[in-house]
Formats: C-alpha cells, sequence, structure tokens
C-alpha cells in the first residue's frame, strides 16, 4: 500500500538481482524528483534506446516475480541493444525495491503488469513507463500506480517518479500534442477511464483524465497518427459486459491540447481485447489493427484524416490476440505479428509483411518447436509480442512472450527480420533466470 506524499527515494540495481523468486488526488505524483540530465531542445530519442546509443534496448515484465518475501509484487528485467544483437551480459533488474524506485514491493502489485517507452522528458534518452494495477493507494484496493525511469547515458538510471491512481493495467506511449515529448495513456482494471501522463521536464508530472463516451470498460490501448495530421492518435478497444459480450474500438483524436474527441467510426465486434496501430501501406496514416478472440483472426482498418476507414476493413484468419506491428524486413511497410494458439498442438505467431496495398500475401510463422521450447499450453507461447529494432539494421526483431515456461517463470524468444521476413532458424531464448528470476515469475510481457 502507498500512502499519498510519503514515500522512499532510493537506485536500480544492476546485473540481476539476488532475491527475486480515479480521483483526481489520486492522480498526484508521488515523491517527484528532477529527471536527470534534462538538456533543453534535444531531438527525442529512439523509443526504448534508454543509454542514448543508437540501439534500442528491451525491458521485459515479470509481474508475478517474488520480491523479498512478497508474491507477486512484480519486476522488470532490462537487456541492452547492440550493433550485434540484444545482450544479456549488460542487464538490470527494477522493483519497487530498487534503489530509485518510489514505494515498497507489496504482495499483489503486479508491477510490470503493463510497460511502454519514450523521451518523456526530451533529454535525448528513452525512459520507461511501468504499470502496478495491484497497487493499493491509501484506502483504495487496486488504485494502481505508473512509475516512469529515467534513462541516462548509463541506461536507465537512479531517477524515478510514480503517479497514483491512474491504473496501470494497459498503457501505451505517444506524443499526442506534438511537443516532442512522449505522453503515456493508462488505465485501470475495469476502469472507463482513461489517464494520460503528458510530456515534460517538471518535477511534478501530473495526470489528466479523458472520459470519451460511454463505451464500456478500457481492454486495450495503442497510439499512432492515424490521421496523418502529425499528431499521435489513441485507438482504444472497449469492452461491453452485455449478453452478447460485444467488443468496440474507437480513435480519439490527438491535437494541441492533447487527446480530444473521437474521430470517425465506433467499430462494433465480438470478443476483441487487443488493438495495434502502424502505417501498413505507408501513406503516411497509420491504419489500426484490431485482434480477435482465440483465433478469431484480426481486422485491419486504414487510416484517413477522419479516423478509420470502415468501409474498407478487411479480415485475416491466420491469427487472433495479441497484435503488433513494426518493419519486419525494412522496405518501409509496417508489417503484422498475431498470435494463433490452436487447441491441439504447436502454438504459432504468425506475421504478414505490408505493402502499397496493405497486407500481402507474405506470411511467416514461428512455433513452439522452431524456437526450441516443447509444446505445452500451459507455455501462453506469443500472449505478448512487440516488433523493435534492436541491433539497428532497419528491420524489426520479433519478440515472443512466453510466460508460463519453466513451471510459470518465463521466457522471451527473440527472433530476427530478414528482408524476407522473420527467420525462425536465428531465434534466441532469453529465460527469466538469466536475471535471476525464479518459478511463477510470469516472465515475458512486452512494452506496446
Amino acid at each position: 500500500m502507498r500512502i499519498l506524499a510519503t514515500g522512499t527515494i532510493a537506485m536500480v540495481t544492476v546485473a540481476a538481482t539476488a532475491g527475486l523468486a480515479s480521483a483526481a488526488v489520486a492522480a498526484a505524483p508521488r515523491q517527484p524528483v528532477t529527471p536527470a540530465g534534462v538538456r533543453a531542445a534535444v531531438k527525442p530519442a529512439k523509443p526504448g534506446d534508454f543509454n542514448g546509443d543508437g540501439y534500442r534496448d528491451l525491458a521485459i515484465g515479470a509481474p508475478d516475480a517474488k520480491v523479498g518475501t512478497a508474491t507477486k509484487a512484480g519486476a522488470v528485467a532490462v537487456a541492452y541493444g547492440s550493433k550485434n544483437g540484444l545482450s544479456t551480459a549488460r542487464r538490470q533488474v527494477i522493483s519497487q525495491n530498487s534503489a530509485g524506485i518510489p514505494g515498497t514491493a507489496e504482495k499483489g502489485d503486479h508491477f510490470g503488469r503493463q510497460l511502454a517507452v519514450g523521451d518523456f522528458n526530451r533529454d535525448g534518452y528513452s525512459d520507461l513507463a511501468i504499470g502496478a494495477p495491484g497497487e493499493d493507494i491509501g484506502t483504495k484496493k487496486d488504485a494502481g500506480s505508473l512509475t516512469i525511469v529515467f534513462g541516462s547515458k548509463n541506461g536507465l538510471s537512479t531517477k524515478a517518479v510514480a503517479v497514483d491512481g491512474v491504473g496501470g493495467n494497459t498503457l501505451t506511449a505517444g506524443d499526442f500534442d506534438k511537443d516532442g515529448r512522449t505522453d503515456f495513456a493508462t488505465a485501470a482494471v475495469n476502469g472507463t477511464k482513461i489517464w494520460v501522463i503528458r510530456g515534460t521536464t517538471s518535477a511534478t508530472p501530473r495526470a489528466v483524465g479523458i472520459s470519451p463516451g460511454k463505451d464500456g470498460e478500457v481492454d486495450t490501448l495503442a497510439a499512432g497518427d492515424v490521421t496523418g495530421d502529425g499528431y499521435a492518435d489513441l485507438a482504444v478497444s472497449w469492452w461491453w459486459d452485455d449478453p452478447a459480450d460485444q467488443g468496440t474500438t474507437s480513435v480519439i483524436a490527438g491535437s494541441a491540447k492533447g487527446l480530444g474527441k473521437k474521430v470517425g467510426p465506433t467499430i462494433e465486434l465480438g470478443d476483441t481485447n487487443d488493438v495495434a496501430v502502424g502505417d501498413l501501406n505507408k501513406d503516411g496514416r497509420a491504419d489500426v489493427v484490431i485482434g480477435g478472440y482465440e483465433g478469431d483472426g484480426y481486422r485491419v482498418y486504414p487510416g484517413t484524416r477522419n479516423g478509420m476507414d470502415e468501409a474498407h476493413g478487411t479480415t485475416w484468419t491466420e491469427g487472433s490476440d495479441p497484435v503488433t506491428v513494426g518493419d519486419v524486413n525494412g522496405d518501409g511497410y509496417a508489417d503484422v505479428a498475431s498470435e494463433l494458439s490452436p487447441e491441439d498442438g504447436d502454438a504459432v505467431v504468425a506475421t504478414r509483411l505490408g505493402s502499397a496495398k496493405g497486407l500481402s500475401a507474405n506470411v511467416r510463422t514461428i512455433t513452439e518447436k522452431s524456437v526450441g521450447v516443447p509444446p505445452n499450453q500451459n507455455n501462453g507461447f506469443g500472449n505478448s509480442l512487440a516488433l523493435t529494432d534492436l541491433n539497428g539494421d532497419g528491420r524489426a526483431e520479433l519478440i515472443t512472450g512466453i510466460p508460463g515456461l519453466d513451471d510459470f517463470a518465463g521466457a522471451v524468444a527473440v527472433t530476427p527480420g530478414t528482408a524476407s521476413g522473420i527467420d525462425a532458424s536465428g531465434t534466441k531464448l532469453i529465460k527469466a533466470s538469466t536475471f535471476g528470476l525464479g518459478a511463477g515469475a510470469r516472465f515475458g510481457t512486452l512494452p506496446r
């Protein structure tokens, strides 16, 4: 539990850490600290480049990790990118017991349930936002919090700030007001309000709650410029708990004042619970990809200046939920990766390449067997996915979370991108044990 206006400022532990086995007042920052190394008018960092060396780094959540005696307190592991790809030789493990991180690790906090990256203070280093949806704030149970850990020339630094009462159960990053600083959007479990923490160099960032409409509970969030006006927009997947279990997806437009009103249609679909955004046809507007449920496929709606183009939406059957977007083959078109887990046999993650006409017929897959993991439904292969370029070659690697592996300790598979798509033969498996995380940690949550 956290008590407002109190707490301990303490440093991020380096290398594997031993022992790791919506009210307005609730949205106030706790223990604000001036971000390290703030420099005016610096070009924002690449998302995920915590040390500013030009290579993206990878944070991986372990939301059920045991920290000290606190079960399911949660932790985040960090490995750094290089010209040779991701390296675990230099690594960090961050929990709420780490020096520099506000608060204390407690049972059921689930610190690391959601992650997002971006240059929040525009100092040239990417920062890491960490959701803890189980955090109690005062007497409010599971009010949730968002912790922002600031990057520096040495990587994630000893400076961090937490904003309480904002949920942290779903999370994304985007520059909604086009000021060059990354903003974070988040929501609580079963929440109907979206909280936006706007990028700032201030020592006291604040959260602003928006309620864009009565569309049910916020399920997932994704950011991108759907309308092509230079402002990041927010795609929201909503969950309706009605007899038909009807889900909806809508887009909230960015502006000079931040997120404002919905733009375009609200798409009604059955059982939807994931959304991703990216420019699949390179027309300057991001398209919206909506994941289905357990093999239902996913739908793609082109971006237009008026939001999603419902009339020209397309359905693809080789995936479902989750979905993620990135450029696997380096041709400038965003590609889509999605989980496809059959009831029996090998779980599958499929990637489909973007093109001038949208998604193409080119599909490549990886399976548990192809990355050296014995097939098992409990592995959760593909429960979390990311596409990000870790070695600076212009092609995104596919990162596949496997949180159930090794008695739910977890792992991630890193599959390289090539000119023709992902190359399963080059996959590297990174296990939770590399970071000193044990059984039950559920290591494998990836940034959105």
